[in-house]
């Protein structure tokens, strides 16, 4: 197996499964609860060389949904997301030991075009933490677009 693939089969490892989500994220009247389900699985389709996440908020008729496609090279992490609300986002992302950081660009949607930042912390095998921000001037400053503990 290329040296790549077990570096990828190690971090989808962690991840794996289904999680329940609860925290803040934006919404058109601001920072507001929210629940979700996040659920990562090998996409057999396409010769589980891609981790496919789905994001689904609970509790709420036709909430906010996304499914993420991530894949390793043996370099970079690379990650593509589509929401339900029309965007599309495209980044990159590293880890340093059970922390990842994905710099991303997004496109359309409600906001247009934004810089974004996700954040993921493995605090323990079965919980993780994931917070985000954006940026509408080009990076120069962020705004917090959510943060929650998922757990197993």
């Amino acid at each position: 197996k290329p040296e790549h693939l077990a570096v990828f089969d190690c971090s989808f490892k962690a991840a794996k499964g289904t999680w329940k989500c609860t925290g803040t994220a934006m919404m058109a009247t601001g920072m507001e609860p929210i629940k979700a389900t996040v659920t990562n699985r090998l996409d057999a389709s396409l010769s589980k060389a891609w981790i496919v996440s789905t994001f689904k908020q609970t509790g709420k008729k036709d909430g906010f949904a996304f499914t993420s496609y991530r894949t390793f090279d043996g370099k970079i992490w690379h990650n593509v997301m589509v929401d339900n609300m029309g965007s599309l986002e495209r980044g990159e992302g590293k880890f340093e030991g059970n922390k990842s950081t994905w710099d991303a660009t997004g496109y359309g949607g409600p906001m247009g075009p934004a810089k974004t930042r996700h954040y993921e912390e493995m605090t323990s095998a079965k919980e993780q933490k994931m917070w985000g921000e954006f940026s509408m001037d080009g990076g120069k400053t962020y705004t917090k677009m959510y943060e929650m503990v998922c757990k197993k």
